[in-house]
């Protein structure tokens, strides 16, 4: 059984996706965890501390040596790992901004696809009553004589043909609702409030210098600085790690001065420090690594490159479509639309004082209703074009 809808303004079901859709949040927390994971860049190893007890001197069994010990990632790699993780974090902001446009974009074809599907709704339920209307004016001139069966048979099966497409319609509605009902992170379905079908205006700033600001041209080209910045990391890999330390042991019964005496006790202390290098030995994985790093960066760049001109095709192909659909918008409102209206009015005449017969009355009806809703398919094809346009020229950053 279908849930009765939740009906709401477009700007209120704008503001409802922004604050509880579930792809945004879950980009917003995406963003969040990249933007913490900055903080591992300076990450070292573990600090070892090190006892040992015992004859590590002498025949005495209880000296004791306390050693301190930390590796250090070579300055550089650690940068390079900065310079990725920084990199990371701008991937995740033009993935979260990314789903915000396409979020909205979905949202706003969803909405007014519900408007231009209620405005089709109202034209099926005029052009019903009116088939209906003709249907009934038939039955009762054919009891009386002065029509044909054919005629009522006919205007009975038209009335039940649009019957049926307004339902398919209503139909169509309920599935939009749904839709619209799931972007906004709800269980229950949701409308648009009723009102007049609009051609959106050309969206400002829809030129190709805004193109390099769209957040998935952003998002590859720092998903390319991630790549280079990775490539980085594997060559300082092959640095020598850093290490320090200090020691504190007792060496009981060595000498403490150059003469032999006095000899050290257990609460003599003595300690020094440690420094040194490890070096890998083994370099074929290390450079390995390097290379495939750099292979890497070169197929973000290509993969970047190769985004950037298929946008600009599709921006090309949106601005011909909308200049399209606004010149056959014009002829539908300056000519299409006028000369339907005329035709409705004069066929209704005509047929009510006996000038034309039912069969051309229908007709004229049936092509008045496509010019009706061809006018209104041309609306919500433009619509979604002028969309699409917003969602490209969006910016990233």
């Amino acid at each position: 059984q279908a849930q009765t809808p939740l009906v709401l303004s477009l700007d209120s079901a704008l503001s409802i996706a922004r604050m509880q859709a579930p792809a945004l949040r879950a980009a917003v927390a995406e963003e969040l965890r990249a933007d913490a994971l900055r903080r591992t860049a300076t990450e070292m190893p573990a600090t070892e501390l090190e006892y040992m007890r015992g004859q590590y001197n002498s025949y005495v069994p209880d000296d004791n040596n306390i050693t301190i010990k930390q590796r250090i990632p070579f300055p550089t790699l650690m940068a390079a790992r900065g310079g990725a993780a920084r990199a990371g974090a701008e991937v995740a902001r033009a993935d979260r901004m990314s789903i915000e446009a396409d979020l909205r974009m979905a949202v706003q074809r969803t909405g007014l696809r519900l408007r231009y599907l209620q405005a089709l709704d109202s034209l099926m339920e005029r052009t019903d009553s009116v088939y209906e209307a003709l249907a009934r004016s038939a039955g009762v001139r054919h009891e009386a004589g002065a029509g044909s069966l054919l005629e009522r048979t006919t205007a009975l099966a038209r009335a039940s043909e649009v019957h049926t497409r307004r339902m398919q319609v209503q139909a169509d509605r309920q599935v939009e609702q749904y839709r619209l009902g799931a972007l906004l992170g709800m269980q229950v379905p949701v409308d648009i409030s009723p009102g007049p079908l609009r051609a959106l205006p050309t969206p400002m700033g829809a030129d190709t210098a805004v193109l390099a600001l769209n957040p998935d041209l952003v998002r590859l080209e720092q998903q390319a600085e991630v790549a280079r910045q990775e490539h980085r990391v594997a060559r300082n890999a092959m640095l020598p790690d850093l290490m320090v330390g200090y020691f504190n042991q007792t060496l009981i019964d060595a000498p403490t001065t150059a003469e032999g005496l006095p000899l050290a006790a257990p609460t003599d202390r003595f300690d020094g420090f440690m420094a040194g290098v490890s070096v890998p030995l083994w370099f074929v994985p290390g450079a390995a690594k390097a290379k495939a790093g750099a292979y890497r960066e070169e197929s973000a760049r290509q993969a970047w490159n190769d985004a950037r001109l298929q946008l600009m095709a599709e921006h090309q192909a949106l601005l011909l479509q909308e200049q399209r659909d606004r010149a056959l918008l014009r002829w539908y409102e300056q000519e299409a639309l006028p000369n339907a209206e005329r035709i409705l009015a004069t066929s209704l005449t005509a047929f009510e004082v006996g000038e034309i017969g039912q069969a051309e009355h229908l007709l004229n009806l049936q092509q008045v209703n496509t010019i009706f809703q061809e006018y209104l398919r041309t609306v919500d094809s433009l619509n979604g074009t002028v969309l699409q346009l917003e969602r490209i020229t969006v910016t990233g950053r």
